[in-house]
């Protein structure tokens, strides 16, 4: 099976030092989120969340109470805190949540509740470059070199010789600073922080590249946060703005949260983010907020579930960019196959293709307290968005969660059956 690095390492997660909730009597077994809570304060109500801008119809799909049914039978048994999903399909649409946002202050988890991103925030930064495609201020087979800081065109490698396209799909091969050493380094003496764009790429410059540009395709962080610089020097301004500009105010994203949005990095209503290390339950909100204000592109967004599935759902209906753009955004290039399945990206998407069929489009997420998945289905004319409020060192619990895997994903996932629901009759 294939499985993609996300942006926060195990050993990130290991040193960051904040004190963990007690595990359980047995050291070796996670507890349950039950059992957590319980400990805090058994008598205490949970408390309900306000509301937001909801799915309209939200509640009218007739498999409603099947996916409400998963999402607690997962959250109670994959050691999740809490986990909130928008489903919309044929049918109908739907949101719900399990378990909490909040465990310390019992508050419950609810479809308004805002998750962090992880690596979802490169399809928002694609989309938005490829607006300034369509705006004549970038060409897609241009070389990057010419619009990066003299010191990165020179020394970050194959920058001067990659193209924007190769930065979108993969294909620019360059390493992925999130491998750093010394990167690592930095994000644990500043507790969660990341230093500038510039800076997180220029400890990539002793690295040898990947491979030649164009010649194989290759997941890395550093191509986004190149793209972001890029961004930067054609527009004129900061990257984030033409997220803001071109995605959360062209869609009404009044629940998405980046750089420019008030209250960000820690915004009214959000999950609160947990990390499971080792077998215990740790609040990591400070770092984790410090490492979302940090991320140049490749991270960093906050959402709720619904909001995330209306920029997906914006992308498809030809808000966001033209129906040619949309084109080139599912030209794969190709990752690999396991057996009748195969992984390809596209511009900022994941393809994934069954029997040579592409059946699912989208992105993957996993960052210091969020695990996320946000996909469209073709052939169903489906929507899902998955996203829990914790980052998990245990195998179980991202196998349990489906984070990773895209291709050959060993059922019953939480993604999977959520799947099989929305596909049976």
């Amino acid at each position: 099976m294939f499985k993609l690095k996300q942006p926060v390492t195990r050993s990130l997660a290991l040193a960051i030092g904040i004190l963990a909730l007690s595990a359980c009597a047995d050291p070796d077994s996670a507890p349950t989120l039950d059992v957590l809570a319980k400990r805090i304060d058994p008598e205490r109500p949970i408390i309900r969340s306000p509301k937001c801008a909801e799915l309209p119809a939200s509640g009218s799909h007739p498999k409603g109470a099947q996916f409400q049914a998963i999402l607690e039978r997962y959250a109670a048994q994959a050691w999740l805190p809490g986990v909130a999903a928008a489903i919309l399909s044929p049918e109908g649409a739907w949101s719900g949540a399990a378990g909490l946002a909040d465990i310390d202050q019992r508050i419950a988890m609810h479809p308004c509740h805002a998750f962090l991103s992880g690596s979802v925030a490169k399809f928002y930064t694609v989309v938005a470059a490829l607006q300034l495609v369509e705006q004549g201020l970038l060409g897609l087979d241009e070389p990057i070199a010419p619009h990066l800081p003299s010191e990165l065109a020179s020394q970050l490698p194959n920058a001067g010789h990659a193209t924007v396209r190769q930065l979108m799909n993969h294909q620019a091969g360059m390493p992925d600073q999130d491998n750093d050493p010394a990167l690592e380094a930095y994000v644990l003496e500043h507790e969660g922080g990341l230093p500038s764009a510039q800076e997180q790429l220029a400890t990539l410059f002793d690295d040898p590249p990947r491979f030649a540009p164009g010649t194989a395709t290759e997941y890395s962080s550093a191509h986004t946060v190149a793209l972001g610089l890029v961004m930067d020097e054609v527009a004129g301004h900061h990257h984030s703005n033409q997220i803001t500009i071109g995605i959360l105010q062209r869609l009404g994203l009044h629940d998405t949260w980046y750089k420019n949005e008030v209250d960000y990095p820690q915004p009214r209503n959000w999950a609160r983010p947990y990390l499971w290390d080792e077998g215990s339950l740790a609040d990591v909100s400070a770092p984790a907020a410090r490492y979302a204000l940090g991320s140049q592109g490749d991270a960093g967004i906050y959402a709720t579930v619904a909001d995330y599935l209306r920029a997906m759902k914006g992308l498809f209906d030809g808000r966001l960019v033209s129906a040619q753009t949309l084109a080139r955004m599912q030209e794969p290039a190709m990752v690999g196959e396991v057996g009748n399945q195969s992984l390809a990206f596209g511009l900022g998407l994941f393809l994934i293709s069954r029997d040579g069929e592409v059946v699912k489009i989208g992105h993957s997420g996993l960052t210091l307290g969020g695990m996320m998945h946000l996909y469209y289905y073709p052939k169903l004319q489906s929507f899902v968005v998955v996203a829990a409020n914790v980052m998990a060192d245990a195998p179980e619990i991202q196998a349990a969660f489906g984070n990773g895997l895209l291709v050959d994903t060993p059922a019953p996932t939480l993604m999977t059956e959520i799947e099989a629901a929305i596909s049976s009759p």
